[in-house]
């Protein structure tokens, strides 16, 4: 469920129902450059990675947002990769492309350079802890 309490089921079973206000809040999202405010609002809610359970750095947080903010997130996301606005180097977050595929399409960068004699400088940056963590003091 969503920050509004929708179970998921009422939309699927309302679909031919709300599917032309949700339309219509779109359109006008999209004229105004701007998503209703109960759509921006979220939860933020620690989530249970791996490790131990008693360990506050083994959670992530996660924002519990509304349902119909979800649908339109993902409308949009289909129409931005349909249209390819978004570059094919771009991994993670992106269905079919993880951050293993991203790894893999570097590798064969590198080799290729490799191969043909080229210097390669290579800076590993893990940033991981940047998005995978949650500030302990406000659990």
């Amino acid at each position: 469920m969503g920050l509004d309490e929708m179970h998921p089921r009422v939309l699927r079973e309302l679909a031919d129902e709300v599917v032309k206000p949700l339309s219509i809040m779109s359109e006008k999202s999209c004229q105004s450059s701007g998503v209703p405010t109960d759509w921006k609002r979220g939860n933020i809610t620690p989530i249970f990675n791996k490790g131990k359970k008693k360990d506050l750095r083994t959670y992530r947080p996660v924002s519990i947002t509304s349902l119909p903010g979800k649908i339109m997130e993902q409308i949009l996301l289909e129409t931005v990769e349909n249209k390819k606005v978004i570059s094919d180097s771009q991994h993670s977050f992106m269905k079919g492309k993880l951050c293993l595929t991203n790894f893999v399409a570097f590798y064969n960068g590198v080799t290729v350079l490799v191969d043909k004699g080229r210097a390669t400088d290579i800076i590993y940056w893990e940033l991981y802890k940047a998005f995978d963590s949650v500030l302990h003091n406000i659990l």
